[in-house]
Order: structure tokens, then sequence, then C-alpha cells
């Protein structure tokens, strides 16, 4: 792209995008041979938290065809996953991908639709669907035909109960490849939001898998302190702030808030806590457009709200300062709540020598 990094979304100048090609070329070239294709890749978490660890990526696959709200945003987080990353990802459904043009990997990392499996949906009713199905038959045959050393799948903890992640699992088992697999809470991992996963790990008999180790908890606090004078001062809903003068909140202290008041409350943390999980849905309307005034912090120093920019929400979901924020907080927002942190993808990958 000669002009820069141009797209309905991002509008770089040939300078900055040329700024930003030679630091990925330094990062790539500090990788090793190993090499990953990521399923289901958005923004890049997988892809980054793989550099992270020395490992290139080579492909991913993303676009979701639902609905033109959600075809839009797929492009929106694929357009910022290249820039970070490279031009490796291919736009188009999983279920359209032809198999024999896919690059062979070392690794596979697969991050299949959550959609049905939440605990949310769980309550209203909503069970595996047939595309469900079809879409780990599909990664079946992906795994077979390109048959990598290495497989790690991420989803919530409900996909455990549905018929595609035993498919998978037994097929992988049959294959012999060594299988695990378990919940992890993320802020146990260096990321300072409390996440569930359910995380599977799949390797050959000659590669050597190793306990993730954890990581010293880090509050919300301590990872985006340095970052509070840069967040503009606002007022909050009215609703918010009154629930959490009902609440009785201590605001002599920094307190973290989502601005949005649902089922007559809202969502907070004090500065020795953690985040809460962060929803890809907050960030956007039905349209799909960024709301941009999500995530506040009372500032007791100036007894006023101020509103998290984009690279503190980049910090809050385990994302490295180096990957390229969007401008509008909402649309990163959206981005990093739908992304695997990389500072967790990367202590999985270390985990395989």
């Amino acid at each position: 792209m000669p002009k820069g990094f141009v797209s309905e979304y991002i509008n770089l100048d040939r300078k900055s995008y040329n700024a930003l090609k030679q630091k990925l070329y330094r990062k790539l070239a500090k990788c090793s041979e190993r090499s990953i294709g990521v399923v289901c890749s958005g923004g890049g978490g997988v892809e980054a938290g793989a550099i992270m660890a020395g490992i290139r990526p080579s492909w991913g696959i993303d676009v979701n065809p639902t609905n033109r709200t959600k075809f839009n945003l797929s492009q929106m987080c694929s357009d910022y996953n290249e820039l970070n990353h490279g031009n490796h990802v291919i736009r188009r459904s999983l279920l359209d991908i032809d198999i024999s043009k896919l690059e062979e990997t070392d690794i596979i990392w697969a991050s299949l639709p959550c959609d049905r499996f939440t605990s949310m949906n769980k309550v209203h009713g909503k069970t595996e669907s047939d595309l469900d199905t079809s879409l780990s038959n599909k990664l079946i045959l992906i795994i077979a035909r390109l048959n990598p050393q290495i497989v790690c799948l991420e989803n919530v903890p409900g996909w455990a109960n549905s018929e595609g992640f035993q498919r998978i699992v037994n097929y992988l088992t049959y294959k012999d490849y060594n299988v695990d697999y378990r919940n992890y809470n993320f802020s146990h991992y260096g990321v300072p939001q409390r996440r569930f996963r359910l995380i599977v790990r799949a390797c050959r008999e000659n590669i050597q898998k190793s306990r993730i180790p954890r990581l010293v908890s880090t509050g919300w606090y301590d990872s985006i302190k340095e970052l509070i004078p840069q967040f503009q001062v606002g007022e909050v809903n009215p609703k918010v702030s009154n629930y959490l003068d009902i609440q009785m909140v201590d605001k002599t202290r920094f307190i973290l808030v989502e601005n949005i008041f649902n089922l007559n409350r809202c969502l907070y943390s004090d500065e020795d806590s953690i985040c809460w999980t962060i929803r890809a849905t907050s960030g956007v309307d039905h349209k799909g457009s960024s709301r941009n005034r999500i995530i506040a912090v009372w500032n007791p120093h100036i007894s006023q709200y101020q509103f998290l920019n984009s690279r503190a929400i980049a910090r809050l979901s385990g994302f490295p300062d180096w990957y390229y924020v969007p401008e509008k907080v909402g649309y990163a927002n959206y981005i990093f709540g739908l992304s695997v942190p990389p500072v967790f993808v990367s202590k999985v990958l270390s985990s395989f020598t």
C-alpha cells in the first residue's frame, strides 16, 4: 500500500504506515521458524501473543457474514490485525475456505464463535446450532489436512458441553495428540481483568508441554495509572452516578466505572481490584457505530470522572503497547472484548517446547 494504510476505519499516511511496517519487520525478524495459523483471528490478539512468544503468524481466517453490521465490524477487526501483524488475513467465512490453499503451519489456534455457549444465552435457552456444528467439522478438516504439531482451542467455559467440542477433542485424541483442557482465570496470568476461558492444548508426542506459569495479579489501577492524566474529563450517566452514591462507594479512592446502567446496576471496581470482563458489545450500538464514553475512572484528586482512551482499554485487555489501537474508543473496546489477551496467548504458546 504505497500511500499508507487506508480503509473505512483507518487512514494512515505513508510515513506513519512505513514506520509501523519497519517496527513489524523488526519484531518478525526476532521470531523463530515456528509458525501459526489462526482460525477466527479477529483483531489479532493471538497473533500479537504469538509474536511475543517468538512465533510468526502465517495466516488468519476471519469474517462474520451474519449481517451487514457484523460483517463491517469483522472487516474493522481484520484491518487492525493486518496493520499490526502484516497482510495475512483471509477474509472469508470459515465454511467457504479452500483448505488446499492454506499454508502448513506448526500451530493452529482456533477461537470458534461462542455466542450460543455464554451463560447469558444459556439463560435465554439458546443452544448449539447446525452452524456451530458445521464450523467445528470444518476445523477438524483443516487440522486433518495441515497436520500441525500443536493445536490450541479457546472459548467460553460453556463450550465444553457442546457437541462440536466433543467432536474436536475426540478427533485429536484419535489422532494421538496429547490433549488437556481446563478453565483459566486470565487475571492469574497478567491480565488485569476478570475473564474466564476454556483452553485446550494438544500436541504431538515429540512436543513437550509444561504447566502454564501464573503471574502476580495486577489491578486495573496499576496497569493504567500513568495514562490517567491523558483522559478526558466528562460526566457519566446520571443513573450510574446515583447508583454509586447509593452503594456508598469510597470516592476518596480511584474507582473504575462502566458507564452503562443495566438491570438496575452498573459495574465498578476500586483501585485495588481487577476490571470486570470487557464485552465487545458494550463498544458499539446496533448499527455498529462506536460508543466512545464506555469506561470512566473517578479521580479523587480532581473530584471528577475521566473517560478511558483506547490505550488504557488495550492495557486492561493484556495487549502490548506496540499494538496500534483504534482512535475511537468503542471500536477498541469491540476488538479487545473479542480477543484472547496476547499476554496469556504468549504464555500458552511458550508452554510447548
